[in-house]
This record gives C-alpha cells, structure tokens and sequence, in this order.
C-alpha cells in the first residue's frame, strides 16, 4: 500500500514552502498577522529552501491577476538561474518558454541538464548592459542575486528595459541588501519610478532555512 503521506525532503521542502505563500499572500496588508506568521515560520527548520515555490505561486497569481494569459505563452528570463532550481519548478507549472542567464558558465552547464530552458547564456554580468533587445520578455524573475557583493541596485534598470510594457518583473532582495546599498532610495529615483512601479511587496519572508528576503513585483507602464 503506498503511503501518501510520506514525502522526501525535496518534495516537504517544495510543499513547506507553498503552504508559506499562500498564507502570506492571503494575509497581504494584514501586518500583525503576518508578524504572527512569521514568527510560527522562523521556529521550524533551518534547512527548507522555500524559493522555488514562493516565486512560482507569486508568478501565477500575479499573471492570472494582469491577465497576461496562458503560462506557456508567456516569454519568462530566469535571470541569474544558477543550476535550474527556479526554472525547474516554473516549468512543472506550465510555464515553459524559458531562457536563462548567470555569471558562471558552470552553472549553466548543470542548468542545461535540466531541459527546461530553450536558452542559456554563461558569463553574464548583471551590472553591465544585458545583450538582449528592449521588451523581449513578457515577465523576468531574479532570485538570489541582489544580496551583498553581488550586483547594484541599477541592475534592475536593465531586467526593467527588456522586459515588455505591462510585463513583470520579480526579484528578491537579501536581508541587509537596503540597508548597504539604497535599494528603496533608488526605487524613488527617476531612472526607477519613469519605466515601472512596485505592485507587491513581500518585507521579511522566508528564504533559505532562517534566512529572509523581500520578495518585489514591478510592473513595466504600458
């Protein structure tokens, strides 16, 4: 008799991690509640990496709500991919035209293995201008690259200009990132506020075991 109730840690990483989203994003503008939440979060384990299924429940609701259309035909950047972990999992919930990018051309070798992006590119650095066309990607998601010693806030002026007017773009930003490198400052500056605004924002949620981020969603102006 299969056991339906077992799970590998793989699989109680991906459902811990979904169950997190959807009740924050249930709780949206509920501040106290959230804290509360938080709270019950930071007291479980230190191992769930719980991004792949926050970016994926946030990439649903956040198309089905602009009406952006079926997964599938959306054209999605997993900028600085990694080895496939984000890809991999928004291809399982259809989102399947997927190209990707990173810094190390050795990630890219272990995200080719998993056949989910039509294409990647090695050795790409996000604080330079990005050789891709203005408004080639119907939504871009950037997870893990905007922490200490990494990249600038103006990288996202360029996820910002490739991505088409109406089109999402989604990043996390580590603990501590704002307060060493100005994020929300230069979210107010003109370079910022003329291509795009913050639809949601997510301050303090679950990352990597214990560790936090804030989650953004920016909207291109039509």
């Amino acid at each position: 008799m299969v056991d339906h109730h077992s799970f590998t840690p793989a699989e109680r990483t991906e459902r811990d991690g979904r169950n997190h989203v959807q009740q924050m994003l249930a709780l949206d503008g509920e501040a106290q509640k959230l804290k509360a939440r938080y709270r019950q979060w930071a007291q479980g384990g230190d191992e769930a990496y719980h991004v792949p299924g926050l970016l994926c429940d946030f990439m649903t609701a956040q198309t089905q709500h602009y009406s952006m259309g079926a997964p599938g035909r959306l054209h999605i950047l997993d900028a600085g991919c990694g080895t496939g972990l984000v890809g991999q999992m928004l291809s399982t919930h259809g989102f399947t035209w997927l190209d990707g990018f990173d810094l190390n051309d050795s990630v890219i070798v272990e995200a080719r293995k998993c056949e989910v992006y039509d294409q990647l590119r090695g050795g790409v650095d996000m604080n330079q201008a990005l050789d891709y066309d203005t408004g080639t990607f119907d939504v871009v998601v950037c997870c893990g690259v905007f922490c200490d010693d990494n990249v600038d806030p103006e990288a996202l002026s360029e996820l910002l200009r490739i991505t088409r007017p109406g089109g999402l773009v989604m990043i996390s930003t580590q603990k501590g990132y704002d307060e060493s490198h100005g994020f929300e400052a230069w979210l107010r500056k003109p370079e910022f506020t003329r291509m795009a605004e913050r639809v949601h924002h997510l301050v303090g949620a679950p990352y990597s075991g214990r560790v936090t981020a804030d989650y953004h969603t920016f909207r291109i102006h039509s």
